[in-house]
């Protein structure tokens, strides 16, 4: 047993078949008889459809002799409760990097109609410096049977102290910014080491919360910068429509990190310039050295994080250029059986998704640490003479070295997939050992219409627009028979909308398709 609490026991386990260490959380029997099998495992099917670098993987779920329980990521670490009991206030810089994972994840979520409701430090787990937000589902599996009167005292719907005021008052409809109100209390205890309202009683604390404002942070903690203390404050509005209506809203309000986590991540000659004036310059920089080493043990050699091109204007009839040929790249790297490609574009702020241009040196390289990714791509899509330029620089974090790649194009009204074809060839051969053969063919040989319908339905799917993105792949498909990467993400699409059996068919067609896929 490796914990427990007021509704679970989570015990580690080995899973066997995957050769991997896993957690099995085990609901108690008052659970079972109040949420019902087939609620809880609805759910749970639902959580386990996320997939984000900062929400705790689901694997598997069941019911077991009427005990109900899921199979979930193990990660090595403590929980933030855990480090909030040893050590009160965290540093202010971890507290940023906590929130804005944190923000993130629930970003994530909530663009899929996900509301988690029981946001609190139990709930956080912290490993590897990173933050991971587990039990997505279980709180709206009760809160569902709440609504329907059949539960009984006891099994609560959320955490007293971090609840918001709507959600303690039972009110009909939560929403995102209840998730935010409870990440604000999370946040006001990291700084101040307790949440913003205390009580003896769940009453004690619903009756402060109404009444009175929270307590200045700065009166406890003078240290916090008043921009940090009126994010936390705005988080924790009592009515809804005066907090942040978005957690990407949250993490663009976030003050950057100031110490040294953060430090590491200046662009190299920024670095060189820090530490050329810096006291005891040789002592940092052995650090840092040591730092970039054990960096470069922990990244993937051959994986790329692919941002959007920037572009200026309509670019070929289409506004959206630069971040479908970013699509084609990553898809191109993909169907090699060497290299592994990410798409940025989910790693970023949602005010930057659409604005490649403020896609920095300096985040760019914190995101591919962050994936484990050792090469990131950014670049830009520009007119030159009648035709066009597009211009890859192709970074090296590992050795922080950087390299440009361009493609030229005679036409400027050229198809996104003719050109992003042509660059993905250019990047996957810098990437490979010379001489080695590229093999495109899964991507190269399909139906130019039906490339075109791919790239506009990965541009639907990663927005949440699960409909448009199936109807979009399932044309890449019908246009062409063979588009294994184009069934597959049809199939994913179809499984959002709950269409098992159009997705079971896209399955088929993807299987049938090339053995080299994303």
């Amino acid at each position: 047993m490796i914990g427990a609490g007021g509704m679970a026991t989570v015990y580690l386990a080995s899973d066997h078949k995957h050769r991997r260490p896993v957690a099995i959380k085990v609901f108690h029997a008052e659970l079972a008889s109040v949420v019902g099998g087939e609620r809880f495992l609805r759910e749970i099917e639902i959580a386990a459809g996320l997939t984000h670098p900062h929400i705790l993987s689901l694997y598997d779920s069941g019911d077991a002799d009427g005990l109900l329980y899921y199979v979930m990521q193990f990660v090595e670490g403590e929980s933030l409760r855990e480090r909030l009991t040893r050590e009160g206030q965290l540093p202010v810089d971890d507290v940023l990097e906590i929130a804005r994972e944190v923000a993130d994840a629930l970003s994530y979520a909530h663009m899929r109609g996900l509301v988690h409701r029981d946001i609190k430090p139990e709930n956080i787990l912290l490993s590897g410096g990173h933050a991971y937000v587990a039990d997505f589902g279980i709180a709206r599996a009760v809160s569902e049977a709440r609504a329907t009167e059949v539960t009984p005292t006891g099994i609560a719907v959320g955490t007293p102290a971090y609840m918001s005021p709507e959600q303690a008052s039972a009110a009909n409809h939560i929403d995102a910014r209840s998730d935010l109100y409870s990440l604000g209390c999370v946040m006001y205890e990291m700084l101040t080491g307790e949440p913003p309202y205390t009580g003896a009683t769940a009453q004690a604390i619903a009756a402060r919360r109404s009444e009175e404002p929270p307590r200045p942070i700065r009166t406890v903690r003078p240290t916090v910068t008043p921009q940090l203390e009126a994010t936390v404050i705005q988080l924790l509005a009592k009515a809804p429509a005066d907090r942040f209506r978005t957690a990407s809203q949250v993490m663009t309000a976030l003050p950057l990190p100031s110490g040294a986590r953060y430090a590491a991540l200046v662009p190299a000659r920024q670095r060189r310039r820090w530490l050329a004036g810096a006291a005891g310059v040789t002592l940092v920089a052995a650090a840092l050295v040591t730092w970039r080493l054990i960096a470069r043990e922990a990244l993937a050699p051959r994986t790329v994080v692919v941002f959007p091109l920037s572009q200026a204007g309509v670019v070929g009839g289409n506004a959206a250029y630069g971040e479908n040929l970013a699509t084609i790249l990553v898809t191109g790297l993909n169907t090699t059986d060497s290299l592994r490609g990410i798409d940025g574009w989910m790693s970023l702020d949602p005010l930057v998704r659409d604005q490649p241009r403020a896609i920095t040196e300096q985040l760019a390289e914190h995101v591919a640490r962050a994936k484990g990714a050792r090469f990131y791509v950014v670049g830009r899509v520009s007119r030159a003479d009648s035709g066009l330029l597009v211009t890859l620089d192709l970074h090296d974090v590992a050795e922080d070295t950087a390299g440009t790649l361009t493609v030229r194009v005679t036409r400027a009204s050229a198809a996104v997939e003719e050109v992003g074809l042509t660059a993905a060839r250019r990047l996957v051969l810098a990437l490979l050992p010379p001489g080695r053969p590229v093999d495109l063919s899964s991507l190269e040989g399909r139906a130019p219409a039906a490339v075109a319908a791919y790239v506009q339905g990965e541009q639907s799917y990663r927005r949440a627009h699960f409909k448009e993105a199936l109807d979009r792949f399932s044309r890449a498909v019908a246009l062409d028979s063979g588009f294994g990467v184009a069934a597959l993400r049809g199939a994913q699409a179809a499984a959002w909308e709950l269409e098992y059996e159009q997705a079971t068919q896209l399955i088929r067609v993807a299987v049938a398709g090339p053995a080299t896929m994303p």
